[in-house]
């Protein structure tokens, strides 16, 4: 009797404890279940062009990037249709333009959804720039902590041409709620290209072109700000070499700007134009150069609503739906976009092809000025 009272006792310790085992290994699944349902995977921030090049490296986990992560509109079709309205002579709110804390309200995230935004960001060790318009935010920080972050690995691979980039060997994830358009700056495949401009040693000086295109406007730009559009700091601008252009043309300028403060940049051909020829035509202005990822750079002039006219002789052919839809804010902000067709003189659709993941080139964005296809010819008067 005594031993199967034991029995009994065993059996019941054996099968509580089986069942606390698998209680507590069905909890831990579905804890683990749960996790993974949280996480967030994108679609197409990679191609497969990307993802067939040779890898070369790993990228070193301290190296430091900076990412723009740009929200989903909720109201696409509302933020289309005001920016039409801003730009449609005949709407009743043709140039009521809104500021970037108004576009916040009308278009952005909630404060609540944006700060959740914001503290992932913290929460996985990056910096965090917020953004006017509560629909993009900025995050840098080292290599380590973003491929944890955003689980993905980062690698140095081969171009067709031989030249190296660096992207992440799967699509992104992140454990966000939010539903995230776009994250910019996780690769460098499609790099920016030079649009084309007069020369060193070229034919025309750039106060050649105020002469012939406004000969008899007396405004100097006093009062007004430039942004330029600069895409790459290897090929900026040297302030030295700006001043020494402005003696040769007998004008003061300016010191330029920089946006972020502080870049340090390497004095190119294109850059030095860019700033040079925007001088010619109003020596008075000042210039603001912003420099980045593409998406980086838009959202960092759409913050500036005290800027009117924003120039680029740049060109990029991996635009998505968060830079139309910052191209739409700066629009409905009334802030003038001028980008230039490029070397091929006037852009016409086709001209370039999409790529597999639908993504644009640059000259496709809504309520932007495109510049080119034009011819000059001047008489020795200047004229």
């Amino acid at each position: 009797m005594q031993e199967k009272t034991h029995a009994r006792k065993a059996a019941f310790v054996w099968e509580t404890a089986l069942a606390l085992f698998l209680g507590f290994t069905l909890l831990l699944s579905g804890q683990f279940a749960g996790a993974s349902d949280r996480r967030q995977h994108l679609k197409g921030q990679l191609t497969q062009e990307m993802l067939n090049a040779p890898v070369v490296g790993r990228v070193p986990p301290t190296t430091q990037l900076t990412l723009t992560i740009g929200l989903v509109i909720k109201n696409m079709t509302g933020l289309t249709a005001a920016a039409d309205q801003a730009s449609d002579p005949k709407s009743p709110s043709y140039r009521k333009y809104l500021s970037p804390e108004q576009f916040a309200d009308q278009f952005g995230a909630s404060p609540a959804d944006y700060q959740t935004l914001l503290s992932w960001g913290s929460s996985n060790h990056l910096a965090v720039t917020a953004h006017k318009n509560r629909f993009v935010a900025t995050f840098a920080g080292s290599v380590a902590d973003i491929e944890k972050a955003l689980d993905i690995q980062l690698s140095y691979r081969k171009r067709p041409d031989g030249t190296q980039f660096f992207a992440p060997n799967v699509e992104p994830s992140l454990e966000l709620a939010l539903p995230v358009e776009h994250i910019g700056g996780l690769e460098n495949f499609i790099l920016p290209k030079r649009a084309g401009g007069s020369g060193p040693g070229g034919t025309y000086q750039g106060m050649d072109y105020r002469h012939a295109y406004a000969p008899s406007v007396t405004l100097t730009g006093a009062g007004q700000t430039i942004g330029i559009f600069m895409a790459s700091t290897s090929d900026g601008f040297n302030q030295i070499d700006i001043n020494s252009y402005a003696t040769l043309i007998n004008q003061s300028f300016l010191p330029v700007q920089e946006v972020p403060a502080g870049t340090v940049t390497t004095a190119g051909g294109e850059g030095t134009l860019d700033v040079d020829m925007a001088l010619s035509m109003a020596p008075a202005a000042q210039i603001v150069g912003f420099f980045g990822d593409h998406t980086e750079i838009l959202t960092n002039m759409a913050d500036r609503s005290d800027i009117k006219q924003f120039t680029s002789s740049w060109t990029w052919y991996n635009g998505t739906t968060t830079d139309t839809c910052l191209m739409e804010e700066l629009a409905l902000q009334g802030q003038s976009f001028f980008q230039i067709t490029g070397d091929a003189a006037a852009y016409t659709m086709g001209m370039f092809p999409t790529y597999s993941r639908g993504t644009l080139d640059c000259r496709q964005f809504p309520y932007i000025t495109l510049v080119g296809g034009t011819s000059l010819n001047m008489s020795d008067n200047g004229t």
